[in-house]
């Protein structure tokens, strides 16, 4: 997982029975759940500079796409 991350970001990992997906977020735990997908060529690490000036009221996540960053590239 990334270690070079700004202040108040951090990275995560959720496994299901089908797929490992990493993420970063930010934010209040009980914060208005905000979700930012990246487009092609891209992982969630495109909005991190977005993050560390963002409202206290919301909480940020922001998942790598299926065979992005270090999400698991699995098939479907």
């Amino acid at each position: 997982m990334p270690n070079n991350l700004l202040p108040g970001v951090s990275a995560k990992d959720i496994s299901t029975r089908r797929l490992r997906v990493h993420y970063i977020e930010s934010g209040a735990e009980d914060g208005i759940p905000v979700l930012l997908l990246h487009g092609n060529l891209s992982t969630g690490r495109f909005f991190e500079h977005l993050l560390p000036g963002a409202p206290d009221r919301y909480r940020f996540i922001a998942p790598d796409m299926r065979g992005f960053g270090t999400t698991e590239r699995v098939p479907i």
